[in-house]
């Protein structure tokens, strides 16, 4: 029975802290979109080469990443009753395999979704005004 019960906590709680990990990573990322789709950081216009810049170095990493973790943590659902030496009859197995349905369609639709956001975000960079503002620090506006 201890088996059962620490199976069920691990899943439990890595399926916690798995969906914390994505929640947060996808917003930050739809901000991110959205900041390259608006063209506009903080009220201000910004250029198509930031707006590029964005996509790059902060939404294709983090799109990447939140698909990584869903297939890593799918995976580990998948084995975890093998790690425990949990029968294929018991229900530990059967949480374990319908969790991990979860993981594996979440990285399907950052993939499929993804390349739709992409492909948005190309767009509204191509038909973007080509007249941003370029922000500098300085204190004069």
């Amino acid at each position: 029975m201890a088996d059962i019960d620490t199976t069920l906590l691990a899943v439990v709680g890595g399926f916690w802290a798995a969906t914390n990990i994505v929640f947060s990573t996808s917003k930050i990322s739809n901000e991110r979109r959205d900041i390259v789709i608006t063209g506009r950081l903080d009220g201000v216009d910004i250029s198509p080469s930031h707006r590029r810049l964005i996509i790059w170095s902060d939404w294709v990493p983090m799109t990447i990443t939140n698909a990584v973790i869903c297939v890593f943590f799918g995976i580990f659902l998948v084995v975890l009753p093998n790690i425990y030496s949990l029968t294929i009859s018991g229900w530990g197995v059967f949480v374990c395999y319908l969790f991990a349905i979860i993981p594996f369609l979440g990285a399907f639709v950052f993939a499929i979704g993804g390349l739709g956001e992409y492909q948005t975000m190309v767009n509204a960079i191509t038909i973007s005004r080509p007249s941003a503002q370029i922000v500098t620090h300085s204190g004069s506006e």
